[in-house]
């Protein structure tokens, strides 16, 4: 099941918290929870949108 993007940047903003304050083992599971809630297929992908979302959010807002 695919979110729409709404709701994926909304679970997305829940996750940043915890991604910041994790270890590494802890963020790769983080980052393969994130893929298999939204359907997301490759974690690269999804380490380019969540870095690109965090630039964005940081920088540009």
């Amino acid at each position: 099941m695919r979110m729409d993007m709404s709701s994926r940047n909304q679970y997305l903003k829940v996750l940043q918290i915890k991604y910041y304050r994790s270890g590494k083992k802890e963020k790769s599971n983080i980052l393969d929870e994130y893929c298999e809630n939204t359907g997301q297929s490759s974690v690269n992908n999804v380490v380019r949108y969540l870095l690109f979302k965090i630039w964005y959010i940081n920088y540009i807002r």
